[in-house]
């Protein structure tokens, strides 16, 4: 069995590590499912108490979760206390008092963050938010901020924008013409291209059932496996609502004959009618087989024979592409997969961390790439949708 994970989580600026002090502590970073939005999520950190160390966590004061690549900022803003009767006299005797502390991630904050009448020029989807949305601008608060690298394929619209940061910048990730994805780090956030959200695949982790004759630190050994259909994931007939331009909506026909149509509509800021019309066929083509699988992965970093989620977490902060094994019940034949890593559960305390990884199939993200074994095949993306 590998050791487990050694997590460093420091007081910003000082970078003060309390780790010593927390019992056990649980995050979620990312989104469940292709089609989510991205939502705030919260660290939730127990600590022991019994001596008032909860005076190093007050409300507002920054601190950086790490491990390697895995790094990211969060902000206190709420204590609840777990007092143990006799620890207020000198007296006492009992050692179990406690803290929980919630601390937001850099997209909760966002969605505390209201602008009325925010004027926006267009520039490409994602440029728009990281070059207007600023600290300069006084949109953002010092100690956020973002990583500008990503411009994205389409174009958003100039508008006077009032309401939260975080709903303006889910918009913003959908008027792309295959959905882009948000990963947060220190205290930066990054809107990235999903269909080419990775280290190459030649670096990429595969998750495993078994060992087998795998050797070296690209391989994860899973506990749990969930194989999960479709759901509310299955389209077939999409409306594209974009601010300058009519509606459009793409219908894949085959798959209404076949399923019976599932409808859904869009909104985005897309600024002309044939960047909207391609986004509502991606989406119409994209996520139209009901029997399309997702999958939910659990493991822990004790149960490891090498340092494959140390790699795991390393390429994760540059993107998102990951291998999947699995063997179906019943049968003798491993499957294959390549994924794209939508979100990460962490549970930890110091004997362990359990991670559950969210995936989908890559292929709702993968454009057309000629001369690429993995994505320049024909039909790749069903009906297709050409740009």
């Amino acid at each position: 069995m590998a050791a487990p994970i050694t997590w460093a989580l420091q007081s910003v600026p000082t970078y003060v590590d309390k780790i010593s002090q927390v019992r056990s502590f649980t995050r979620f970073r990312g989104k469940q499912n292709y089609l989510d939005d991205y939502s705030g999520t919260q660290l939730v950190v127990t600590i022991s108490n019994n001596n008032n160390q909860i005076a190093d966590w007050p409300v507002g004061q920054a601190f950086l979760l790490s491990y390697n690549g895995d790094r990211q900022f969060f902000w206190v803003s709420e204590v609840q206390y777990d007092d143990a009767p006799g620890t207020n006299t000198l007296s006492g005797t009992n050692t179990n008092s406690t803290a929980t502390v919630y601390l937001d991630d850099w997209m909760t904050r966002a969605g505390r963050i209201q602008v009325t009448n925010f004027a926006l020029t267009a520039d490409l989807a994602f440029r728009q938010m990281y070059n207007q949305f600023t600290v300069a601008s006084g949109a953002l608060p010092t100690g956020m901020d973002w990583i500008a690298t990503l411009t994205s394929n389409a174009t958003a619209a100039a508008d006077t924008y009032t309401g939260t940061l975080a709903a303006r910048i889910n918009t913003n990730l959908k008027t792309d013409f295959v959905g882009g994805q948000m990963y947060c780090t220190d205290q930066y956030a990054n809107l990235r291209l999903a269909a080419t959200a990775g280290t190459s695949v030649t670096n990429a982790v595969t998750l495993k059932p078994d060992k087998g004759a795998a050797t070296g630190d690209k391989y994860v050994l899973y506990q749990q496996f969930k194989r999960i259909s479709a759901g509310q994931n299955f389209l077939n007939t999409v409306t594209v609502d974009p601010p300058v331009v009519a509606n459009q909506t793409a219908t894949n026909a085959t798959s209404v004959t076949a399923y019976g149509a599932r409808f859904n509509s869009v909104t985005t800021v897309n600024n002309t009618v044939s960047e909207a019309q391609t986004r509502a066929q991606w989406l119409a083509n994209s996520a139209s087989d009901p029997n399309d699988l997702r999958f939910e992965v659990t493991f822990t970093d004790v149960m490891q024979v090498n340092a494959g989620v140390t790699s795991l977490l390393n390429n994760y902060a540059n993107g998102s592409i990951i291998y999947l094994e699995y063997v179906v019940p019943g049968t003798a034949t491993t499957t294959t997969e390549t994924c794209s890593i939508e979100g990460i559960s962490y549970s930890a305390t110091p004997s362990q961390t359990v991670f559950t990884l969210y995936l989908s199939r890559m292929s709702v993200y993968a454009e057309f790439i000629l001369d690429s074994a993995q994505y320049g095949v024909l039909n790749q993306n069903r009906l297709g949708v050409s740009f």
